[in-house]
């Protein structure tokens, strides 16, 4: 099967990636602006014939259309997106890359039958936790996005209902959660992990200027790609999925940190930690139809613990 994956060298897309080269019955194409990193071409190099990177732009239809027909593409993952923090603040670039990019995506796979397109939405869909009370946010709750990013997310659903209503096209959308793992390069929520965990992984102090209570729905990045590949190999009774996470704190989170490495050095600061996205997700859809559930907080940070580790060179901690 030739999967292409759009926005392939960014952080999800590396992890995407790995996950359908482990069967060893995949051949997948990362199309993205920006070329892979040495370390992700250094894994890649395990599977000889069976990895490609291609440049291009999700806001060129031109541009996946000539990947697909180069490579004889099957199936499509889309990844490429401009994340909220600077969603905000680039209200052209946001409309040409998050909403025309994956209106692309679909335009391209309508016009060369492709058989399934597997997307990237996200909890950002339904706008703050507070819209819900207290309640574990579900598929059947109706969005009220806030930011411009949860709107764009909200259009990207809409383009892929009409597609799968009027071309009878096979197009899901994952509602993904809050998603942390060593090596993301990003600003505000996703830095914000990124650095908590992965700094004292090699025995750096970390400081963060939000407070600790600040509270998330959080999923590991490998838990992200198997639920792609669920969705990408299975058939589904719905358009849509959340993936679920463990709730929990900023201090939370340092809390398992220190009880992997009990020298870590993380302060806090009093910036409100609110992005206007729920905390409490559930995944009850996927789970049931599919068995799925994301791991746990501590096995997760361990992991993103231990893969920080690896590329500084350091012996792996264990639980």
């Amino acid at each position: 099967m030739v999967i292409l994956i759009v926005g392939g060298t960014g952080f999800i897309g590396r992890a995407v990636a790995r996950k359908l080269l482990a069967g060893g019955q995949n051949k997948v194409i990362a199309m993205d602006f920006t070329p892979p990193n040495q370390m992700f071409l250094e894994k890649m190099a395990a599977y000889p014939g069976a990895f490609e990177y291609v440049r291009g732009d999700v806001s060129s239809l031109d541009d996946i259309v000539g990947a697909v027909k180069t490579f004889g593409v099957e199936k499509i993952v889309n990844l490429a997106y401009m994340m909220a923090f600077e969603s905000e603040r680039l209200p052209r670039a946001v409309a040409k890359v998050n909403v025309l990019g994956m209106t692309n995506v679909f335009e391209a796979a309508r016009l060369h039958d492709i058989s399934r397109v597997v997307y990237a939405t996200s909890i950002g869909y339904y706008g703050p936790q507070s819209n819900f009370g207290d309640k574990e946010v579900s598929e059947d709750d109706v969005g009220r996005p806030t930011l411009v990013y949860g709107i764009t997310k909200q259009l990207n659903e809409i383009a892929a209902d009409r597609y799968c209503d009027q071309f009878g096209m096979s197009i899901v959308g994952l509602r993904i959660s809050n998603v942390f793992g060593h090596g993301r390069e990003c600003e505000r929520t996703a830095a914000w992990f990124s650095s908590l965990i992965s700094l004292p992984a090699v025995g750096k102090p970390i400081s963060l200027d939000v407070q600790p209570s600040s509270t998330f729905s959080l999923i590991y990045v490998d838990d992200v790609a198997e639920a792609i590949n669920i969705m990408l190999s299975s058939s589904t009774q719905y358009r849509v999925y959340n993936t679920g996470g463990n709730t929990a704190s900023l201090g939370q989170v340092t809390d398992v940190v220190k009880k992997y490495l009990p020298d870590a050095e993380i302060t806090f600061g009093n910036s409100s930690g609110d992005v206007g996205i729920p905390y409490r997700v559930s995944c009850s859809r996927i789970k049931s139809e599919f068995g799925f559930r994301p791991r746990s907080l501590e096995d997760g940070v361990l992991a993103h613990i231990n893969e920080a580790r690896q590329e500084a060179g350091l012996e792996p901690i264990t639980a």
